[in-house]
Parts: C-alpha cells; sequence; structure tokens
C-alpha cells in the first residue's frame, strides 16, 4: 500500500464513492469523509475493512475534524456539497457549500495539501455562446430564484480557493462538472436531467426534452442519437445545458440512428489559478460505452467523471 494518503469529502456519493475505488486500486491510502445527509453507506462498504480505506462519517463544516483528519493527506478531495435546492433551501446550499469549502482550505493551508474540488457546469448559468470557456464571463438569473444559489454557492468556492493559492500558496485546482453519470448514480432528478434520460432510455420510455433542439448533421452509434439539449425543471427560472444520450426504438430511428447533433467539445474543463487547464476523461467515450452496453449491470465499472478526478489527482 502507497503511504500516499488522500482525504476524499462526500466520498459516499456517486462521483466520490467511484472514485475512492479508482485510488485503491492504484494502491492510495483513502480517508473517505461524508456525513451521510444525502448519501449512503452502501456505495462505499465494499472497502469496509480494506487495507488503507477508513470511513468517517462527520461534517465537513467541522473544522477541527477536517483539520484532524487531513493530518499527513498529500491531497484533498473535495466533493462535498449540497446539490441545487430541488428538494432542500437555499440557506443549506450555500451555507454548506461555502462553509464546508473553506473549512477544506483551512486544512490544507495548515497541512500544506493540494486541494481538488468540485465546482459546478452551473457557474455559466445562462451564458448563450457555446461551447462554454473558462474565459467566458458568467450570467446568472434573478436573486429570487433558489436554483441560482447552487452556482452563486460555486463561484464564492472557486474565488475563496483561489484566494487561499494566492495568499498562502496552497495549491487547488477546480474541475467544473458536466452531467456526468455511471455506475450508483441516482436515476432521479435528484442525480441530474442525464439520469432521467438514460433511465428512459434503458426503459424505452419517451424522453421530455424542453426547449430547441440544435441543427442535425450526421453520424452516431447504430440505435443512438447523441444530442445538446435543453432541459427545464419544473420551478421557474431553472434551465440548464445537459448532455443527453438517446437509445432511439426502431419505429422512431427507422433502424439505425443517422443522426447527430452539432456538439461542443466532448472534453469537460478543469480550471486552475494559473491559467493550466486539465482535461478529465471524454464523455463521449462514455457515450460509446453506455450506448454498447445491453443492460444496466453491464455498466462501466467506473464513470468518466471519477476517472476525471483521479487523473487530476495523478497529475499533481
Amino acid at each position: 500500500m502507497s503511504l500516499e494518503k488522500i482525504l476524499v469529502t462526500g466520498a459516499a456519493g456517486f462521483i466520490g464513492s467511484n472514485l475512492c475505488s479508482a485510488l485503491l486500486e492504484k494502491r492510495h491510502a483513502v480517508c473517505a469523509v461524508d456525513n451521510l445527509s444525502q448519501s449512503t453507506t452502501r456505495n462505499i462498504e465494499r472497502h469496509f475493512g480494506s487495507p488503507g480505506f477508513e470511513f468517517v462519517q462527520e461534517d465537513v463544516r467541522n473544522e477541527e475534524a477536517i483539520r484532524r483528519l487531513a493530518q499527513d493527506a498529500w491531497i484533498i478531495v473535495h466533493l462535498a456539497a449540497f446539490k441545487i435546492p430541488r428538494y432542500g433551501n437555499a440557506l443549506d446550499t450555500l451555507t454548506i457549500n461555502v462553509h464546508g469549502t473553506e473549512s477544506v482550505l483551512k486544512a490544507a493551508k495548515e497541512r500544506k495539501s493540494r486541494v481538488v474540488f468540485a465546482s459546478t457546469s452551473d457557474v455559466y448559468g445562462r451564458n448563450p455562446h457555446l461551447p462554454f470557456a473558462e474565459t467566458h464571463d458568467l450570467y446568472l438569473g434573478e436573486t429570487n430564484v433558489k436554483r441560482w444559489a447552487y452556482a452563486v454557492s460555486k463561484i464564492m468556492d472557486e474565488h475563496y480557493a483561489f484566494a487561499y493559492q494566492q495568499e498562502y500558496d496552497v495549491p487547488v485546482t477546480a474541475l467544473r462538472f458536466f452531467g456526468g453519470y455511471g455506475p450508483g448514480q441516482n436515476t432521479t432528478w435528484w442525480g441530474g436531467p442525464q439520469s432521467v434520460f438514460i433511465d428512459s432510455a434503458l426503459r424505452d420510455q419517451p424522453m421530455e426534452i424542453h426547449g430547441p433542439m440544435p441543427s442535425v448533421n450526421t453520424t452516431g452509434s447504430p440505435g443512438t442519437v447523441h444530442s445538446m439539449a435543453t432541459t427545464s425543471s419544473r420551478e421557474a427560472g431553472d434551465r440548464s445545458l445537459v448532455w443527453a444520450t438517446h437509445r432511439w426504438p426502431s419505429a422512431v430511428a427507422g433502424g439505425p440512428a443517422t443522426r447527430s447533433e452539432q456538439r461542443p467539445s466532448t472534453t469537460t474543463p478543469a480550471v486552475t489559478c494559473d491559467g493550466r487547464t486539465d482535461q478529465i476523461s471524454s464523455i463521449e467515450a462514455a457515450n460509446r460505452s453506455w450506448a454498447s452496453t445491453p443492460a444496466p449491470s453491464a455498466a462501466p465499472s467506473i464513470s468518466a467523471t471519477s476517472q476525471g478526478v483521479a487523473a487530476s489527482v495523478a497529475a499533481r
């Protein structure tokens, strides 16, 4: 077992649990932290008793606990967060995300650890320019629409992280995730619109898509159409750009699919303060893998998003 200890917050969640598996496979020691408010130990219980794995049920806002757990951790991967307040309240989203990130940064400052943390594509808000770039301005909606609390909290997290890097030389990498999916993901709206699309596709159910579809060009795997769609929740003002993969019934597609859309870059950018860009694993590769999967039980062993986080950790 490697002596390199990595602290993972939000470790029992979808991305966190897959990341823990990837890190253990690479012979890292993993300290997994989660308060289990939005996740379950079922996602990580297979690692209980494994050499180099430790699970601690703790709130990331507990600064003393995080400081203690971060001892000897050369990297802290901060994934713990309260999601878009579709099922909760905006106050929790703001306080948990901002105070939790500050707690992690304080521990990293003391231990001289690198911080790799989860931001979100939501920070781009209503930006109409596609494909998105890290240099783009951020366009958010009205402050009385609680949906934007999540984007604001993550923008604040990025500012905090870059300020700690500039003031205290804490190395940071911010990952703006775009619709990750894979094993262990919640297939309701809690897992994001891509979860609902995939669940409907696997059950051959109709997919409800709101907004205009982009122009259609060519190609695509047999029976599969990759599309960039605009989807909206029932909450007014809640709109986001997402990747969707459609497995079209033959009666609709007329046999092998020959449609695909004009698409943005198929890699997800990660932002760093010094302008360096880490590219996490291609979503297109995950699309191809999923499209060839006959049933959910044959899904890939790890999500593209988790592979990307592991790559960012390894690139330290």
